[in-house]
């Protein structure tokens, strides 16, 4: 998997699970492997055994009602959704409540408090609950995760209407008020994920690198970075051009309040571009060699997101050639935003 070798590793997780077909490392292996390649029928049933294979992810709770699994009717029944892995997979698959809202089911999600401003502007959510708390009185439930196979989703059958998150209306006024005195083109970054996810050094580009985009248009740059690594305070104190938000970032509402803006988000794959995309802005995401499931491979565009950009390191650990490619973009980028704007109002 590591050396992009999908076929040989489908080949090895097959024979794995041949020999045991209750070995859950394979089988949640496979799962992440058939999603990358768009094999998602096969994939999303595979997809199931992350309770048992993920030392990080909870073990299924009996909740003591049944779990929608998207065949029974849910009209005038009260669905709970629950949050069970990290903000970005909670936000990407939000975009399935608008459908169930639509069959007529009323909604409760439980999940972490930080997202809990920004889901509950979901239109159709009746209630939300932070992870952990007593729960109200509901007839099905269904972890979030679950919910692409649910809704037997295919490449072509993924919900792509965007935005489908919202800004709340008190944190949309703050933070209009507090960027309004800089001047367009605004482009926020980030540069790093949890860093507790095993695979963060693969994912997260590090701040050094995106100081190189830096030096050529003339742009204001936000951080949108909340959690800052080791060097990182210093780096920022010595580019001025960065103006430092992170630590007026409360929860995803203000980081939703920003990116909305905002004219651009440049960032690494963590919960910032799945909030971006959710949100319909325009987002540049740079993957390391085998990136993560849903951005599948050798393609600049996400099924899931339309208005994300993709940019692939070429080889193992090459953020330099990603890099180098975003600041080409970034300057034909910068052209056509003058020009776009040269007879608008807006400060340019």
């Amino acid at each position: 998997m590591d050396l992009k070798r999908i076929d040989e590793a489908l080949a090895d997780f097959d024979q794995a699970i041949a020999l045991n077909p209750d070995y859950s490392d394979a089988l949640w292996n496979r799962a992440n492997a058939r999603l990358l390649v768009g094999r998602y029928e096969e994939g999303w049933a595979d997809y199931e055994w992350r309770w048992r294979a993920e030392p990080t992810s909870p073990p299924r709770s009996d909740l003591g009602r049944p779990q929608w699994r998207g065949g029974a009717e849910v009209r005038n029944k009260t669905l709970l959704l629950h949050a069970e892995q990290g903000f970005g997979d909670t936000i990407m698959v939000a975009r399935y409540v608008r459908l169930l809202v639509e069959k007529g089911a009323r909604i409760v999600i439980e999940a972490p408090d930080a997202l809990l401003p920004l889901l509950a502007e979901i239109d159709g959510v009746a209630q939300v609950v932070i992870a952990g708390q007593t729960l109200p009185a509901f007839d099905l439930h269904c972890p979030m995760m679950s919910l692409p196979r649910a809704f037997g989703t295919t490449l072509d059958t993924i919900p792509t209407e965007v935005p489908y998150l919202s800004v709340p209306k008190l944190y949309r006024e703050k933070w209009q008020g507090r960027l309004q005195h800089f001047r367009r083109p605004r482009i926020g970054i980030s540069w790093a994920g949890r860093p507790t996810f095993k695979r963060d050094l693969d994912r997260s580009i590090g701040l050094t690198p995106m100081l190189t985009l830096l030096s050529g248009a003339d742009v204001h740059f936000f951080s949108i970075q909340k959690f800052l690594r080791e060097g990182d305070a210093d780096l920022l104190q010595s580019n001025p051009r960065i103006v430092q938000l992170g630590e007026s970032i409360k929860d995803f509402a203000d980081t939703a309040a920003i990116i909305s803006s905002l004219d651009l988000v440049i960032s690494s794959d963590t919960s910032t571009v799945h909030l971006a995309g959710a949100l319909g802005k325009p987002v540049w995401i740079l993957l390391h060699f085998v990136p993560d499931w849903r951005w599948m491979l050798d393609r600049p565009d996400s099924p899931w997101y339309p208005t994300a950009t993709l940019f692939r390191q070429p080889e193992r650990g090459d953020w330099a050639t990603v890099v180098a490619e975003v600041g080409r973009e970034l300057e034909s980028w910068f052209v056509a935003m003058r020009h776009q704007r040269k007879n608008s109002d807006i400060p340019f």
